[in-house]
């Protein structure tokens, strides 16, 4: 595994506070945050998807005759 490559610049014990040294160290400040944007984006995606993938299903649920809130759920609801 790509984690496990043996790097004779990388700290041996990698804790929190080694590991934001070490990529300080190679990659500067832009290091720390490589991978925020695109991880930001994706749980954008994956909310829009989510809510309208709901809004959708409650849509159809209403169309077919189907009541909102399944039975097994009133339970749990009050």
């Amino acid at each position: 595994m790509q984690s496990m490559a043996k790097d004779p610049n990388r700290p041996a014990k990698l804790t929190i506070f080694t590991t934001l040294k070490f990529i300080y160290k190679e990659n500067g400040i832009k290091g720390l945050y490589r991978g925020v944007t695109p991880r930001i984006g994706l749980g954008i995606w994956q909310t829009v998807c989510m809510v309208s993938f709901a809004d959708y299903v409650k849509a159809w649920c209403v169309f077919i005759g189907m009541p909102t809130v399944p039975d097994f759920l009133i339970c749990f609801t009050g």
